[in-house]
């Protein structure tokens, strides 16, 4: 049965519930929302399973209402906190986050500090260092003048100065060196969004993880074969860690 719940009376979010043994925490990418194709294809494939899971919208995206300009990594990891502590409350046993992108660095912050009972760490094309990849994208004093920047150009993606500030405060290395939990990483080898020697340095921080590569495969898997093969390899990841549990 699908619920439509407002966490913490500010987080807009879907839960599909079958047990409370397993829940899937499905992130998404900036810009994104719960309800992407993908992400409801995700929630799809773990509901064929009997599997829970729980999808949100990060802070500004979507259906949450606040101003996306004001986003920060540390606001994104603040829903992601509370989206758990809900869980936690609710009785969950065993968490699996799956982290696309800009919601693989969030899953990465929250995996590192070990606070709750996350069992796997599935990422997609993840972001494992912010600040560096601002400072390869973006003008950062031309940021710091304008007090701004409209990301790819458009207007409708403005981030304020305070999102490279606050990206500052997070060393992305040292973190994610405490991951303690099994972490399964896929990345395309023709990402221009999101550099695959991202992917390669986090396998060599996080000591129980496996990265596989995709030949010729964008930052979205836009290609069918590639998303099939996507969800193939990250369904049989979680649904062997559920396994090992039991």
């Amino acid at each position: 049965m699908e619920k439509e719940l407002l966490i913490g009376g500010r987080i807009p979010t879907i839960l599909n519930e079958h047990s409370k043994e397993n829940l899937v925490v499905i992130l998404h990418i900036f810009f994104g929302s719960k309800n992407t194709t993908k992400n409801v294809g995700y929630s799809n494939v773990f509901n064929s399973r009997n599997i829970s899971n729980l999808r949100f919208d990060f802070f500004g995206h979507r259906n949450y209402e606040s101003n996306l300009s004001n986003l920060t990594l540390t606001k994104a990891l603040n829903d992601l906190d509370d989206v758990l502590e809900f869980a936690e409350k609710e009785g969950y046993k065993n968490i699996h986050l799956i982290g696309p992108s800009f919601g693989g660095a969030i899953g990465l912050l929250q995996a590192s500090q070990n606070k709750f009972n996350i069992k796997s760490l599935c990422l997609i094309a993840p972001v494992s260092d912010y600040k560096k990849k601002l400072e390869e994208d973006m003008n950062i004093e031309e940021w710091q003048k304008t007090g701004f920047v409209e990301y790819h150009d458009d207007s409708n993606k403005r981030l304020n100065y305070s999102f490279y500030e606050d990206s500052l405060s997070y060393d992305f290395n040292s973190q994610v060196s405490k991951i303690k939990v099994p972490t399964l990483i896929l990345h395309g080898n023709a990402d221009k969004t999101v550099s695959v020697e991202q992917s390669y340095n986090l396998t060599k921080l996080i000591s129980d993880s496996q990265l596989i590569i995709f030949n010729n495969c964008d930052h979205f898997f836009r290609e069918e074969k590639f998303f099939n093969l996507l969800v193939d390899n990250m369904t049989s990841f979680v649904l062997r860690k559920i396994e090992e549990r039991k």
